[in-house]
């Protein structure tokens, strides 16, 4: 994603939608590797997708807020904080993400615009489908609290509510909607 392009899709959204008061950065790359097969096309393709790309759509979003603030909710993950093998270059990416967030929060305060992110446990995705072994997901729920797998709707619910006027005071902070894991 390139800077030039962010600028379309945000002049787009404009045009159809009005001024952009509200941005969900959900994109996301998992691919795992152990630490001696990590290359530079293994890096910059994680790096491009998970912070390149949500770092650029909150720059572009900076510049054209308006006077009526808005809301930023950044996806990230659980791996942020507690990795698994072959997993470290994802969960660098996802803690990227989580400290630049914090620091956009306090430079987007003064403009009315709040910055969080939402951190999902195991959500039922393709994703999740292709890049987990079936045993690593079974001992996981075993350590969720609710004893299930999260849907996307668990989460969708979330950023709705970090988008809305009900989190006015809350920017800068990590959710994690999780179902109650337990690493």
């Amino acid at each position: 994603m390139y800077q030039n392009e962010v600028r379309e899709a945000l002049g787009a959204a404009e045009k159809a939608f009005g001024p952009v008061t509200l941005l969900v950065n959900n994109a996301g790359v998992w691919e795992t590797r152990p630490a001696a097969e990590v290359d530079l096309a293994h890096y910059e393709k994680l790096f491009h997708v998970n912070v390149r790309g949500p770092v650029l759509c909150m720059a572009e979003f900076a510049r054209r807020v308006g006077s009526a603030g808005g809301r930023i909710v950044n996806i990230s993950s659980g791996a942020a904080r507690a990795s698994m093998p072959g997993a470290g270059l994802y969960s660098g990416t996802k803690a990227a993400l989580e400290g630049i967030t914090r620091g956009f929060a306090a430079d987007l305060g003064p403009k009315g615009v709040t910055v969080n992110v939402v951190a999902p446990g195991l959500t039922e995705t393709d994703m999740l489908k292709a890049g987990l072994p079936d045993e690593v997901k079974k001992h996981m729920i075993g350590n969720t609290a609710l004893g299930r797998l999260g849907a996307p709707e668990d989460i969708a619910d979330v950023v709705a509510f970090l988008c809305s006027d009900d989190s006015r005071w809350i920017t800068g902070q990590f959710l994690d909607a999780n179902g109650g894991l337990r690493f």
